[in-house]
């Protein structure tokens, strides 16, 4: 029989209990719930513990039934997160507490803000710039990359410099960036583990994407706020002087590095 080892972490995490032989029946009932052994028990007549058996006892597929209980776990959290915002939404506007942050659509400050989406920087970077509500145009991603001079954060920055007042762009990337020396490797292995197959895979690649350079970080921060601001400054379609400016913050403290300085 396939080890019950992992079988019984998983069900630890979903029903706070593990996973022995004498109680194998109320957990294929509790399976059988929660929909996971329906391919296996349905045209059959078995009962929830003799399909979880059967279940087990398939070569490999004990790693099925975990990743299937967690892609379970995670969509219940998701879905707690979603009633914990929406019901709090209801009283953020039923007591009028967005009176503080409006604001019109035009940047008062007139700057377009290219930043990553680093969770330490979503209060940290507005505050230590000192930028409000409805000061600036903040495009985020995943370490302020300007990889490719024709996608959508290039898009982002030109409609906020033709089409919302924008004058200026700063690019801030931050020390201890996760995107410092990512590998697509790493990724496309974490993507099968995930369930993507070759097929996917190599669909991504017919469809003329280099998924290596797509998915890689880069090795400095500095280097590629310099390279981003580069992509900036040198596109065909920046309006005349547009001063774009390079920094790096740190995420612990707020501090605020400049790496290139337009004039």
């Amino acid at each position: 029989m396939v080890s019950m080892t992992a079988i019984s972490i998983a069900m630890n995490k979903k029903w706070g209990s593990t996973l022995s032989q004498w109680n194998r029946r109320n957990y294929g009932d509790r399976l059988l719930n929660e929909g996971l052994l329906g391919p296996w028990i349905r045209g059959r007549k078995k009962s929830a513990y003799d399909a979880l058996e059967t279940y087990l006892l398939c070569e490999n597929k004990h790693r099925y039934i975990i990743e299937k209980i967690q892609r379970n776990i995670d969509r219940r959290i998701m879905m707690s997160r979603l009633d914990e915002i929406l019901a709090f939404n209801e009283k953020f506007v039923n007591e009028k507490r967005y009176e503080p942050y409006k604001a019109g659509n035009l940047p008062r400050k007139k700057l377009v803000i290219v930043s990553c989406m680093d969770t330490r920087l979503i209060e940290l970077l507005p505050k230590a710039m000192n930028l409000n509500n409805g000061d600036a145009k903040i495009v985020k991603n995943a370490g302020a990359m300007v990889s490719n001079p024709y996608g959508s954060i290039m898009k982002s920055i030109l409609v906020a410099l033709y089409q919302l007042q924008a004058k200026e762009v700063i690019v801030v990337g931050h020390h201890g960036c996760g995107m410092t020396g990512l590998s697509a490797e790493k990724m496309i292995e974490s993507m099968k583990e995930r369930g993507i197959d070759e097929a996917a895979i190599a669909s991504v690649k017919d469809a003329g994407v280099d998924i290596h350079n797509w998915l890689k970080g880069f090795e400095s921060v500095e280097d590629n706020v310099r390279h981003s601001v580069n992509t900036i400054k040198t596109h065909p379609m920046l309006p005349p002087n547009t001063l774009v400016h390079g920094l790096v913050i740190s995420p612990e403290t707020g501090k605020l590095d400049v790496v290139i300085k337009d004039q």
